[in-house]
């Protein structure tokens, strides 16, 4: 079993202000959460519609639009972009 859980730290992207807190032997929770997207995993077009897969700070992966992200996620979009390059 990891205890650390999926997530370390530095897999959160630089711009975030998002804190990992550990309650117990196995809960993770994370604070000062503004927007739950913590990372942009892939860019797909599930449905016939330009969207990106993203991870939340509760571990949930699930394709969003991106104009429900640019406002947000623009930064996360940015670097996930150019990593594709």
């Amino acid at each position: 079993m990891d205890d650390e859980g999926p997530l370390a730290e530095e897999d959160l992207p630089t711009t975030s202000f998002v804190e990992r807190v550990v309650i117990g032997d196995e809960e993770t929770a994370f604070t000062g959460v503004s927007n739950s997207i913590v990372d942009v995993l892939a860019k797909g077009k599930p449905n016939g519609e330009e969207q990106y897969q993203v991870l939340t700070a509760f571990y949930e992966v699930c394709w969003r639009r991106i104009v429900s992200l640019l406002c947000d996620c623009k930064v996360l979009i940015d670097a996930f972009e150019d990593e594709e390059r």
